[in-house]
């Protein structure tokens, strides 16, 4: 399967800024994500979150893991 990751990047730097109004989903995702985490990483392990898109799993972990986020497109992280 092949992507055009330009224009992802493109689209996704486009509506990070709207991304979490619009994301209750991937949110709720997240937070079962860390909830069953929390049981196989030891606190205060680095963990890297490929596709972070606006740092929803980040604020999630704060105080309990060191997080390094990623993401194809820029604005995306920036927010």
């Amino acid at each position: 399967m092949n992507f055009d990751t330009t224009r992802l990047r493109e689209d996704f730097s486009r509506a990070a800024q709207r991304y979490d109004a619009n994301a209750a989903l991937q949110a709720r995702i997240a937070e079962e994500l860390v909830d069953c985490a929390r049981a196989h990483i030891p606190a205060q392990a680095t963990v890297l979150d490929i596709g972070c898109g606006t740092g929803v799993l980040a604020r999630l972990a704060t105080g309990r893991w060191q997080m390094i986020g990623v993401d194809l497109a820029p604005a995306m992280c920036e927010v």
